[in-house]
């Protein structure tokens, strides 16, 4: 198994790490930019960091606002401590009301088991999860949800919690449906 560490956070940025290895460093400058720093922390690597600037003005918070997915930040006892503002937009409810297990409301109730399943089997094992989920969105239609949480780590390498997204794959699961039971019929004929 690959082992995992952040580095620690100076004055220069904060670090994140991923289980991959992988290394980012993001610092927010005096003009309204955010640079992000990515480094290969595997032994034997001698890369030279990579460096981005966005553009003047593209601040982070107006990024995740605009951003077309759902992000989320969890305790390690799974409950959401954060969501972005997209959570609200598409479930027609508060943050305050989604906060702590208030998201769950949002799932589909044939999801729901399996999803606090696969959720709290991840958080226990400190291990990244990746599952599809329908979430109710504010006219009463559900969607097809792609979830991806990873652990978050603190400056010490200790996990602090999870970082999440949810992406719409409506379209897609509907054409994999479809492209199934074609096949079958098909099989049958």
């Amino acid at each position: 198994p690959e082992r995992t560490s952040a580095l620690p956070a100076t004055s220069r940025g904060t670090s994140i790490a991923a289980k991959s290895g992988r290394i980012a460093r993001v610092r927010r400058t005096g003009e309204s930019t955010l640079t992000v720093a990515s480094h290969m922390q595997r032994s034997g690597l001698q890369a030279e960091p990579a460096q981005r600037t966005a553009t003047p003005g593209a601040d982070p918070a107006r990024l995740i606002d605009a951003a077309p997915v759902l992000i989320w930040s969890a305790g390690l006892e799974g409950r959401s401590d954060w969501l972005s503002p997209s959570w609200s937009a598409f479930t027609g409810r508060s943050v305050e009301q989604l906060l702590g297990d208030g998201w769950t409301y949002a799932v589909h109730p044939e999801d729901l088991d399996r999803c606090r399943g696969i959720r709290a089997t991840s958080f226990q094992a400190r291990a990244p999860f990746s599952l599809d989920v329908r979430l109710r969105r504010h006219d009463g239609v559900y969607r097809w949800m792609l979830d991806n949480g990873v652990p978050r780590f603190g400056s010490d390498g200790a996990v602090l919690g999870y970082v999440g997204s949810c992406v719409d794959i409506h379209e897609r699961k509907e054409l994999e449906e479809s492209l199934a039971e074609r096949t079958q019929q098909l099989r049958l004929a």
